[in-house]
């Protein structure tokens, strides 16, 4: 049981930092579409594509990231 609660929980984790890196990314997208830079809105695009980085899932844990950034 306390297997799958860990495991439960890192992929529930994983999936919290995805999805406000996705969120993020969209609006940057949006704003740059808006200001008709075709390319930043592509580089946006492919930069959220990426899985979530160790500090990204740290944040999304509620943890500080030791790079002095602190989660929202």
């Amino acid at each position: 049981m306390s297997n799958f609660a860990n495991d439960t929980q890192q992929k529930i984790l994983f999936m919290a930092a995805r999805t406000k890196k996705t969120m993020e990314g969209t609006v940057k997208a949006t704003v740059e579409y808006v200001e008709g830079d075709l390319t930043m809105a592509a580089d946006a695009q492919r930069e959220v594509a990426a899985a979530p980085t160790p500090e990204e899932l740290k944040a999304a844990a509620g943890k500080p990231d030791p790079g002095g950034e602190q989660p929202r």
